[in-house]
């Protein structure tokens, strides 16, 4: 959380530094400021809406493996030529304000939780997508003070590139995730199989058990 909000502050007071250096707003360094301040928390406000969106939408909308969710060989690659491993840890996941965290995979063998973790990571991917795309919502807020350019684009650039972090470590994550959920129900097919057949073996050494005392009364009536 602090190596978030320290970049986008990095940011922030990059680009007001930018644009009062350029001339590119006639306002004064602290207005200047005060705007960009301004949009990155209706920026921030944009993407909590989205996500409280998607996060209310019922789970039975949300395939675990959809088309769309699928991961190619070659973004995989991409994902690898990042080294996505060295600081995916590093991101700020805010599943848990949504009541389900994913920083941190606590059971590898509860199906149910292995479900409900795909589900989430599915409806993560889909929020940061359509995040990317909302944010340019802020140039609308933005156009009386003509200030698309110097402000509210970059802006919403910044937004989208703070998205994609994230997005990229749900992509990374979700194929390991459904291999194991996948993995689990097989192994829970193979018990109930054995299962099954060790009740059929007793239902059936039952039965003999049964005709040989009917076999034997039998005799012994004769």
């Amino acid at each position: 959380m602090v190596l978030y909000i320290s970049i986008i502050s990095i940011l922030v007071i990059a680009l007001t530094i930018i644009d009062v250096i350029f001339k590119f707003v006639s306002f004064s360094a602290i207005t200047t400021l005060g705007l960009i301040v301004g949009a990155t928390l209706i920026e921030f406000a944009l993407d909590g809406l989205v996500a409280l969106i998607i996060h209310i939408i019922p789970n039975k909308n949300f395939k675990l493996e959809g088309k769309f969710y699928l991961t190619s060989d070659k973004e995989r690659k991409f994902y690898e030529k990042i080294k996505i491993r060295k600081w995916k840890d590093k991101v700020w996941e805010l599943g848990g304000l949504g009541g389900f965290s994913k920083k941190n995979l606590k059971s590898s063998n509860d199906i149910n939780y292995l479900k409900q973790f795909i589900i989430e990571s599915n409806k993560g991917v889909i929020t940061h997508i359509v995040s990317c795309f909302v944010g340019f919502l802020i140039i609308l807020f933005y156009l009386p003070f003509n200030c698309i350019l110097p402000i509210s684009l970059p802006i919403a650039i910044i937004n989208i590139l703070l998205n994609l972090p994230s997005l990229f470590i749900l992509r990374y994550n979700t194929p390991k995730l459904i291999a194991v959920y996948k993995r689990n129900l097989r192994n829970k097919d193979n018990k109930n199989d054995d299962i099954s057949t060790n009740n059929k073996i007793k239902y059936d050494t039952q039965n003999t058990e049964i005709e040989n005392l009917d076999s034997n009364k039998n005799k012994m009536t004769n």
